[in-house]
């Protein structure tokens, strides 16, 4: 059923246009996606031989180019009327894509292209059909455009973290000591579940394995005194939500809750040093200086995500990372210490600083897990 975007589609146009792009071929799926709704598929990885792909103008409506097997359910489901096809496994989507241009009389213009995303067959294929055209990239200008988000795909997902939140929570309330990490884990996305989100993961860590960023649940018996870690995801309308949160067996100790209440200090310093035009990497230095300033030593290669569509988004929180941040753009932050302590927090980064996303299950303690 043919859906509309909560996203501004429009603002493509005029992203091309202040870039002085007379079109833009789109490949990769969440753009695809975000463009067209073509439906998203695990086949659409670079330069396989059913991929889809698109045509962004400056002044007229995208053209969707997909294989002639996916012509139904992709005039059902696009938002976009302009569709052209191709032989699947026989033609490419990239040489169907030149002739289209051509026929547009835009084989000597300038075109963006996805160069992150292109394989170097495909990308031949367009550039045989266009040798007077001046290519492009425009990779960053795709991002940007998707990165900010409208009010109503804020609102979805502030809702998404309130259901992922109170999910969570429900769960713990239900687990005891003696029971094993996998028991509780299972526990946490049944209940996810039941609230109609169909796409949730998540890990559980409890005692020494804490430490291990990557532990998945396992048989390890939950003893009064533990410290656990859950980190769970999910997407519910296309939008995801991220909680990530620390526990404790039957109540901490004094040192514990020492020990997490520097730890939330660090957390909310590197959260009030976010805002608008700095890029992922300031970010990812400034969570792990205010780690180090509280006496942690900080791990990982990344201090979080942005978030938007299916966990695609950037800036991405990490070291070289040179995408900035806009006013709309929502960020979670999880900065993980050797130790194992890590939390999140989202936040909407605004015109003059953050703000953070209300959540059901607040930082301000350590969660107390069984009797």
């Amino acid at each position: 059923m043919r859906s509309v975007p909560l996203h501004n589609v429009n603002e493509i146009q005029e992203a091309l246009s202040r870039a002085n792009l007379d079109a833009a071929v789109v490949i990769s799926p969440r753009n695809l996606w975000c463009l067209t709704a073509y439906p998203r598929s695990r086949r659409e990885r670079p330069g396989n031989r059913r991929s889809a792909c698109a045509i962004a103008y400056p002044k007229a409506e995208p053209t969707l180019v997909t294989g002639r097997f996916q012509e139904e359910i992709s005039l059902i489901r696009a938002w976009v009327r302009d569709v052209t096809t191709y032989s699947d496994y026989v033609e490419s989507p990239l040489a169907r894509a030149a002739e289209v241009l051509r026929r547009r009389g835009l084989a000597s213009e300038r075109i963006g292209i996805e160069s992150r995303f292109l394989t170097v067959e495909f990308y031949e294929d367009l550039i045989n059909g266009l040798e007077g055209a001046e290519i492009v990239p425009c990779d960053d200008l795709l991002d940007a455009v998707w990165a900010v988000k409208q009010p109503a795909e804020i609102e979805i997902m502030k809702e998404n973290l309130e259901k992922l939140s109170e999910a969570v929570l429900a769960a713990l309330e239900q687990s005891q000591a003696g029971e094993t990490e996998d028991i509780v884990h299972k526990r946490i996305l049944a209940t996810i579940r039941q609230d109609g989100i169909a796409s949730v993961w998540g890990r559980l860590a409890s005692g020494e394995r804490v430490s291990l960023p990557n532990a998945l649940a396992g048989k390890r018996v939950l003893g009064h005194g533990d410290l656990v870690r859950m980190d769970y995801s999910c997407t519910f309308r296309t939008y995801p939500a991220r909680v990530c949160r620390m526990g404790v067996v039957g109540g901490p100790s004094e040192a514990q809750s020492a020990t997490y209440e520097r730890y939330l200090q660090a957390m909310q310093s590197a959260v009030a040093r976010i805002g608008p035009d700095q890029s992922g990497g300031e970010i990812f230095s400034s969570a792990r200086a205010a780690l180090k300033e509280m006496g942690f030593q900080p791990v990982g290669s990344s201090v979080g995500y942005a978030l938007g569509i299916a966990f695609e988004e950037r800036p991405r929180l990490q070291a070289q990372e040179d995408f900035r941040t806009r006013a709309g753009m929502i960020l979670c932050v999880e900065p993980q210490t050797a130790e194992g302590h890590r939390i999140s927090q989202e936040v909407e980064i605004t015109e003059d600083g953050s703000a953070i996303l209300p959540s059901l299950f607040p930082l301000e303690r350590l969660w107390i897990l069984g009797n």
